[in-house]
């Protein structure tokens, strides 16, 4: 306990007024210090959920064409860097193409129930259907609204969504371009026919033509056909002579008179 001899002085209240001020100091302190660490903390875990969402795996479903650009594929890829366990694919309406046998039959395009694992950038694709056929089909719609369910870290489940519309591409026009899987089924035709070629297991039946005995041959055609016609038309020609001058001597017919008549 302080005793206090007489009122206080001037220092004694500079000095308490000084205490109070520290005091506040510190105690706005306290509570900026305690703002920033809860802020910290915040930014934090709002840094760790984008990092885990980032460490995600991310499937989704498109289309893309294939070999032609008249053929569409439906791809169910995983584009994130970690692998996407149980993965499931629907769609409203069910995904359909054209019939192999008979274009005007709708028939349903086979994807699994359940894709058990797709590792980061792996795919599972198929062909879908070609935009030519599909156009002169009217049972089969154009817009699927689709969704893929899937497991990422931790088994949490994970979903995305898409919108597959063929409208687009049924008016969209296209260049025929020639790549290298045209170019490999040549050569496989042309083994298929060399192959027909062969006499023997160890030879090849080879036939040799002559460009310019051809032409030569042809040339003397001509000509024989030409001297035929000219022999043909000269025939012709001393045949009509022969007749004209046969007709000229000739005598002409004589008029008899009856001698009673007047």
């Amino acid at each position: 306990m302080i005793l206090l001899e007489g009122p206080p002085s001037t220092t004694d209240w500079i000095s308490a007024v000084a205490t109070i001020l520290t005091f506040g100091v510190a105690l706005w302190a306290l509570f900026y210090a305690r703002g920033q660490v809860k802020e910290s903390m915040e930014a934090r875990r709002q840094l760790d959920d984008i990092e885990k969402k980032r460490s995600e795996p991310s499937v989704v479903a498109y289309m893309e064409p294939a070999a032609s650009p008249f053929i569409q594929e439906i791809v169910i890829k995983n584009f994130g860097p970690t692998p996407a366990y149980d993965v499931k694919f629907v769609s409203d309406p069910p995904i359909q193409r054209t019939g192999d046998a008979d274009r005007k039959v709708a028939e349903d395009v086979e994807i699994p129930e359940v894709i058990p694992y797709l590792a980061p950038g792996q795919e599972w694709r198929t062909i879908w259907d070609v935009s030519r056929d599909r156009s002169d089909n009217k049972d089969l719609a154009d817009r699927h609204e689709v969704e893929v369910t899937f497991k990422g870290l931790e088994d949490v489940e994970l979903k995305s969504r898409a919108v597959l519309d063929w409208a687009p591409l049924k008016t969209k026009r296209f260049m025929d371009t020639l790549s290298v899987h045209d170019l490999a089924k040549s050569v496989k035709e042309m083994n298929t026919r060399q192959k027909r070629w062969s006499e023997t297991p160890g030879g090849l039946r080879v036939w040799v033509r002559s460009g310019d005995e051809r032409d030569e041959r042809l040339r003397n055609e001509a000509r024989r056909l030409r001297e035929l016609n000219q022999a043909q038309r000269e025939e012709l020609k001393k045949s009509l002579e022969d007749t004209s001058m046969s007709a000229s001597q000739e005598e002409p017919p004589r008029l008899e008179l009856d001698s009673d008549q007047p």
